[in-house]
């Protein structure tokens, strides 16, 4: 390419920039910030308020010219040391305690990352049905860490256990007889009183 073909194009741009800044127009029609604007992005921290105070601009302006002034919120990113107490604390301690711990972070940036490098929280116990059978074997999956879908496929009682066992009839006795012979338990038999 031509030297005179650069030259053209940089006297162009000029031509173009001086345009935008005398009539306050982009290119494309759009109003060009002012200071006062840039002013009140700088004093009022979050997108909806500036929102309210500028409602000529759209919300996705007012976000990226923060980035353009470099107002936007900052990436954390995490530590090695951070990762290894997460390791330690995601299984087993509240949301609060996590989040007291990392205050950088939301509870969902915490899941994020947990999930980033394969840490799962443990499992909460199954909750108690009523009838003593069928918690009895729920402690048991728990305890050996299966789920009631994989008792359900080992002991071939179709979905019974995975899907509430008492929803509409009282237990099964087959299906929990199928269970008890998978997990190794046994029935007994225990008298309230005496008749």
């Amino acid at each position: 390419m031509l030297l005179s073909y650069h030259a053209r194009s940089a006297a162009l741009s000029e031509r173009n920039r001086r345009r935008i800044q005398r009539e306050g127009v982009t290119m494309s029609g759009s109003i060009v910030w002012t200071e006062a604007e840039i002013q009140i992005l700088y004093q009022i921290p979050s997108n909806l308020q500036a929102h309210e105070r500028l409602p000529h601009r759209t919300i996705k302006a007012i976000e990226h010219q923060r980035r353009k002034q470099s107002l936007s919120r900052q990436i954390h990113w995490w530590t090695a040391a951070e990762i290894s107490k997460l390791r330690r604390m995601y299984p087993r301690c509240s949301k609060e305690e996590i989040c007291a711990t990392f205050p950088h972070a939301t509870w969902n940036s915490i899941k994020h990352a947990a999930l980033r490098h394969s840490f799962r929280r443990e499992k909460p116990p199954y909750k108690p049905t009523g009838h003593p059978a069928i918690d009895q074997i729920r402690e048991k999956c728990y305890a050996i860490g299966w789920s009631l879908v994989d008792l359900d496929l080992e002991a071939k009682t179709r979905r019974y256990f995975a899907h509430g066992c008492l929803r509409s009839k009282g237990p099964n006795y087959k299906a929990i007889h199928r269970a008890l012979n998978v997990l190794q338990g046994r029935i007994s038999i225990e008298w309230l009183e005496e008749r």
